[in-house]
């Protein structure tokens, strides 16, 4: 039986005759309910609910990712971002020996009509052990109406383990976006995808960069860099002052280490700025300076690219 929560005019929950009433997202909704379910449990039944049962698995270990991605779309249809990622890609999924398998290169992360970036080949920064893997992007290659401001993300799956992770975001006008692995993904394939979303949280298509392989050598070396010399080279084994015996690391080592460490200032505890507290659990890598970190909390103008 229904019940009626807020008066003659309100919404319903509950069956009604042939209909299900329920509050979704603050909005009331009605579904149909299915009068006759012919299960015969057959053989392609069973397989077809097999690889359903797996997507869907799937598609909650990309639960963050989602959020970001297909929110707004998922919104808009009247259903969650997991049933919406299913839908979207459906087809890419078989089953094999009992395991998902997936076509990476053709997956669907994001939707959206926000102008996205030119993004380049993806790149492993550092040395043996290092799990940082950057890559450039045009900041507007189809010069359409956007901003600076807008955020771009990466997101990388373990095809292993299929799960995922969303990157700390950057800013459009800055031309390079970063991911940091943690412990634990040494010598993993992952895929690799980019998108962006803009100050509303709309969003555009997600883009499939190609795959890479983490580093799995932990012997703690940095290697040379393009125009360093032999006293560039460091050992980070722990020791301290170990690891600048042989001479300062150059400019481009020392600019990956201050960004991972701000970036991970902002990830655990809350910046006290001069606007007020703001929660920092979604901080920005790559800031460049004391105004970059306002920006990153949504406290500048926006502006245009």
């Amino acid at each position: 039986m229904a019940r009626q929560t807020e008066g003659i005019n309100g919404g319903f929950v509950g069956r009604v005759g042939t209909v299900v009433g329920y509050q979704w997202r603050g909005k009331w909704c009605m579904r149909s309910y299915p009068q006759h379910i012919h299960d015969r449990k057959s053989e392609a039944q069973l397989r077809q609910r097999g690889w359903f049962a797996e997507a869907v698995r799937f598609a909650s270990r990309l639960t963050e990712v989602l959020r970001v991605g297909l929110r707004e779309a998922s919104t808009a249809m009247h259903m969650t971002e997991g049933n919406l990622f299913v839908r979207l890609n459906k087809g890419l999924f078989s089953m094999e020996e009992g395991r998902l398998e997936v076509d990476y290169a053709q997956l669907t992360l994001s939707l959206g009509n926000v102008a996205t970036v030119g993004f380049g080949v993806p790149r492993k920064e550092g040395g043996a052990g290092e799990r940082r893997v950057a890559v450039d992007f045009d900041r507007n290659p189809l010069h359409a109406d956007c901003e600076g401001g807008d955020k771009v993300y990466l997101v990388a799956i373990d095809a292993a383990s299929q799960h995922a992770m969303l990157g700390l975001p950057t800013y459009r006008r800055h031309g390079s976006v970063a991911i940091e692995f943690p412990q634990g993904w040494e010598g993993r394939e992952v895929h690799l995808y980019g998108m962006v979303q803009n100050y509303e949280g709309a969003t555009s298509p997600s883009e499939y960069l190609g795959s890479v392989r983490l580093e799995d050598d932990h012997d703690g070396t940095v290697s040379q860099t393009e125009d360093g010399d032999d006293g560039s080279r460091g050992l980070l084994d722990g020791g301290g002052d170990a690891g600048r015996e042989g001479g300062e690391f150059v400019g481009r080592h020392l600019d990956m280490v201050a960004e991972v460490e701000v970036a991970g200032l902002v990830e655990r505890q809350k910046v006290d700025v001069d606007v007020g507290h703001v929660d920092a659990h979604h901080g920005l890598a790559n800031l460049d300076a004391g105004a970059d970190l306002l920006e990153a909390f949504g406290h500048a103008p926006r502006e245009e690219v």
